[in-house]
């Protein structure tokens, strides 16, 4: 958890199969909730009010809006942007690089920031 921080009233499970996993330089915000045996790499933002269901992983510069909900046992890739109230649900396809947002979260562009096209 090196160079990370977490900004208050934050609840993160301890594992229950195997174990949380909070990345270097990751920034939890407020009444954020981290379920048991998560993983979130290197870089990952999370914003107020996030909820992470149990075994989530989330890829490197990775961010998440605020009141965004995650289900149970997804991966999100590198580099993606989920928006504020987006809920990810386990049949939600996700792509590495990429932007979702609704109810359920569906895409909505590239994250231009990391995305780089293919020529």
């Amino acid at each position: 958890m090196s160079g990370s921080v977490l900004t208050g009233f934050v609840a993160i499970d301890s594992g229950a199969e195997g174990v949380t996993i909070i990345g270097k330089d990751c920034y939890i915000m407020k009444h954020t909730y981290i379920a048991h045996d998560c993983i979130l790499k290197n870089g990952v933002t999370i914003s107020a009010g996030v909820t992470l269901g149990g075994m989530v992983e989330i890829g490197e510069n990775t961010n998440i809006g605020m009141n965004a909900a995650v289900h149970q046992k997804v991966r999100i890739p590198n580099g993606c942007m989920i928006g504020m109230g987006a809920v990810i649900t386990k049949r939600t396809e996700l792509n590495k690089n990429c932007k979702y947002a609704g109810i359920p979260a569906k895409f909505i562009g590239y994250n231009d920031r990391y995305y780089l096209p293919k020529l």
